[in-house]
């Protein structure tokens, strides 16, 4: 009864696995179904089956620990300043609309107008080949090194993989367009959670503060 029980909780924990959108959180509940599954398959001695999932169980722990060495190495995520009109820009914005303002409200007239948003600036996010998200910003034309963020966004399946943390770093795309210390006015709860993750804390003004390149 209970190897019953563990060959059905590895098969749930695989169908499980395969309904993840977050490609990490993909990865760790396949190589733990793999796991279980290689332990069922070894009880009922299903050696093919053992073999596969002990192959699957080390591919995916490959695929996890080269993700930590790349992001430790700064080498997991590229980025590309951009304006916010470039066809790219306008094209990423759009593909992923309903998602973006569900975060920050009113962030698609900046980049369609970039004069609403005060000499808006944009930065294209990207791991390997794939664009994963979109950064927009401005500088202060009294003080270019300081800036206001107004959306840091990454499309769901990369969330897990924290982009953010090369964002706000000395080798992301702040840092590049000359940003010491960022600022945000968004305190929409799920924003504001994100942000405070990020290393933002209260500013004077009541606003959320950073400062570039500065690890937290």
């Amino acid at each position: 009864m209970w190897l019953q029980i563990i060959g059905w909780a590895g098969s749930a924990l695989l169908v499980y696995s395969v309904l993840q959108v977050r490609v990490m959180r993909f990865r760790v509940a396949n190589m733990c179904s793999c796991v279980v599954l290689a332990f069922f398959n070894a009880m009922i001695e299903a050696w093919p089956m053992v073999g596969m999932n002990v192959a699957l169980t080390l591919i995916n722990a490959y695929f996890i620990v080269k993700l930590f060495r790349d992001k430790r190495k700064g080498k997991a995520f590229q980025f590309a300043l951009a304006r916010p009109g470039d066809q790219v820009v306008t094209w990423f914005a759009e593909r992923h609309h309903q998602d973006i303002v569900t975060f920050y409200p009113g962030i698609m007239e900046s980049l369609a107008d970039p004069a609403v948003g005060g000499g808006t600036e944009a930065a294209l996010l990207f791991h390997e080949d794939a664009a994963i998200g979109l950064v927009v910003f401005s500088i202060d034309p009294t003080d270019p090194a300081f800036g206001e963020l107004m959306g840091d966004y990454v499309v769901p399946s990369y969330r897990d993989y924290t982009p953010g943390r090369f964002v706000f770093s000395a080798g992301g795309p702040l840092a590049a367009a000359g940003i010491h210390h960022i600022r945000s006015d968004w305190m929409m709860p799920p924003t504001t959670k994100y942000l405070r993750a990020m290393g933002f804390a209260e500013a004077g003004d009541g606003r959320l503060a950073r400062s570039i390149g500065v690890a937290n």
